[in-house]
């Protein structure tokens, strides 16, 4: 009783949070285009099954004038039929367009909404920092999201018509059936529309046995789509990396870890074809035999001439309209399947982000900007995620003009230190003042988009920022002089430039950016030390007020730093030393 008992309050949940996730559309600032939209679609799906409907009453005529000879009476009715049809195509296709136009509404929505929170706080980077449960969350705002709004509107409209069909065609399965008399053990029987309740037994059959072969495909789509993401994620790692796997020959590795990705999409989709094959074979000995058994039901009505030959035929279209309709589920659970799968890699997603707002507003770092000349840290703790200390009690200060350079060993925290002081880490405690003035901070690998190398050089700010002189001017500064007549191309840049270009790229940036503060995490750590030096040499010449802190592990970096700090991995503690040391 109590696993049944909690597995009632797990659906519940399910409910409560799906609701949730696709409700505030509906009440939001779009509600009114929405709701418009909704209803003419309903709109639309009902009037084709009253149009349907009435498509059934004039083929009955067809096939009674048929039955009957009149030909000359064949020709108004057959023409009112083909009247009817273009009617039904005409409201099946406004129908469709109206809920298109409703998806892409909704789903530009709800990608804001997630947008909105996924990059606030720098969410999107703290997902990356710690394993919340969530994978590919590109692909979950991307497709997941899609999926969602289509496959919810679709499943949401398929419902409505089916019940209106049901109620329409129910109606005159139970007309033209008539009753069903018959004497059984003596007892008089009386069945009134007995066509009616013989569907309802033969559709809630259906549905049973439907359930009870097809109910892992549910579990197996979202297996299937999380599958295809980490193949398709690595695939990209591949493309990314390409000339880093192929001057260290990692093709055979690469190969095999795809080959295992693609193995486990293969267990997954043997798996799901084992079902859909349960399910289409059903589906497909269902379909066969309701093109019989409603003409065979519906005998006793023909035989004591309730029913003419055509409302025979009339009521075997309404036998399998309204099958279809109770049988919805049936013809729906792959559909069904794929929107809960769907609903549930985005409520993760949304859950992840939860965790992770709940992580920041947890965090015990205290970092506030009171125009000081100088960035202080006090009793900082720094830790993992999973609560394994990595600092601990650091109380150190970078003065205004004082550069300083940060050292220690690899894993000794030095990048999670600038991360701390840039607020994007938020496992620890302790009290982050940080100066007056702009700061910057440059990582090892810089982002480059996909965009003109204008652009590139410009990101974070939009390229009109900067003149074409300016630009100029520091990409000579830094080594970029031969690009300068590159700037309006358009390429993937980050693919183009070498890893020593695409870290000078960093310094153009810093050059325009102009910070008061400028942190640089081994910002130089795939270039020469001619270059090395002679990027600090513009750093000093077109930067004369900007301090610069730099972690760093070569000795030849010291000299244009009049301060070291080192951090210790065993005592995980911070030390002022001399450059020189």
């Amino acid at each position: 009783m109590k696993v049944s008992a909690r597995g009632l309050a797990s659906i519940a949940r399910y409910i409560v949070e799906t609701y949730r996730l696709v409700y505030p559309f509906w009440t939001s600032r779009q509600k009114g285009r929405a709701w418009l939209l909704l209803g003419t679609t309903v709109a639309l799906n009902f009037g084709t099954v009253a149009i349907t409907a009435r498509m059934s009453f004039a083929y009955a005529d067809i096939m009674d004038r048929l039955s009957s000879k009149q030909i000359d009476e064949f020709i108004p009715v057959g023409l009112l039929y083909l009247g009817l049809i273009a009617l039904f195509l005409a409201a099946t296709i406004v129908s469709i367009h109206v809920q298109n136009m409703l998806v892409i509404h909704w789903r530009k929505w709800l990608t804001e909404v997630f947008f909105g929170v996924y990059f606030r706080n720098r969410l999107f980077n703290q997902l990356e920092l710690k394993s919340y449960g969530v994978d590919n969350p590109d692909q979950r705002l991307s497709m997941d999201l899609f999926n969602l709004c289509d496959e919810t509107l679709d499943i949401f409209l398929s419902f409505l018509s089916n019940l209106a069909r049901m109620a329409t065609f129910g109606a005159i399965l139970w007309a033209i059936s008539g009753p069903l008399e018959f004497t059984l053990l003596g007892i008089d029987v009386y069945i009134p529309g007995y066509m009616l309740w013989v569907v309802m037994i033969y559709a809630t059959f259906v549905t049973w046995f439907t359930h009870v072969i097809s109910s892992p495909m549910t579990r197996l789509e979202f297996q299937r789509q999380a599958v295809e993401a980490d193949f398709r994620f690595r695939l990209l790692r591949v493309r990314e990396n390409a000339e880093s796997i192929a001057l260290i020959g990692g093709e055979r590795q690469e190969t095999e870890a795809l080959r295992a990705l693609f193995g486990n999409i293969w267990t997954n989709w043997v798996a799901l074809v084992r079902y859909k094959r349960r399910l289409f074979g059903f589906q497909g000995i269902l379909g066969q035999i309701s093109l019989v058994f409603p003409i065979v039901a519906g005998m006793p009505a023909f035989l004591a001439g309730t029913a003419t030959f055509g409302g025979l035929l009339q009521l075997a279209q309404a036998f399998n309209s309204v099958s279809q309709a109770l049988n919805w589920f049936v013809y729906s659970y792959a559909a069904l399947a794929r929107w809960k799968s769907s609903v549930d890699r985005v409520l993760s997603l949304q859950q992840a982000l939860r965790e992770a707002e709940k992580d920041l507003r947890q965090s015990g770092f205290a970092i506030e900007s009171d125009g000081d000349e100088q960035a202080t840290v006090s009793h900082l703790d720094i830790k993992l995620p999973t609560g394994r200390p990595l600092l601990m009690d650091v109380n150190i200060a970078f003065r205004k003009g004082e550069n300083t350079i940060v050292t220690g060993t690899s894993g000794s925290g030095k990048s999670t230190l600038f991360r701390t002081i840039s607020g994007l880490w938020v496992w620890g405690g302790g009290s982050i003042r940080l100066p007056r003035g702009s700061v910057m901070y440059v990582p090892q690998r810089p982002y480059l988009p996909s965009a003109t190398l204008r652009e590139v050089l410009s990101y974070p700010m939009p390229p009109e920022e900067y003149r074409d002189s300016e630009l100029s001017s520091v990409m000579q500064a830094c080594h970029l002089g031969d690009f300068v007549g590159r700037l309006n191309e358009l390429a993937n840049w980050s693919r183009v430039l070498s890893g020593g270009e695409q870290q000078r790229v960093a310094f153009v940036r810093a050059l325009l950016a102009k910070p008061d503060w400028l942190f640089l995490d081994e910002a130089t750590a795939a270039l020469d030390p001619e270059t090395e030096s002679a990027l600090y040499e513009a750093l000093k010449a077109h930067l004369p007020d900007t301090t610069v802190v730099s972690i760093a592990h070569r000795e030849s970096l010291r000299r244009h730093h009049v301060r070291q700090l080192r951090l210790d991995a065993e005592t995980r503690s911070v030390s002022v030393l001399p450059v020189s040391t």
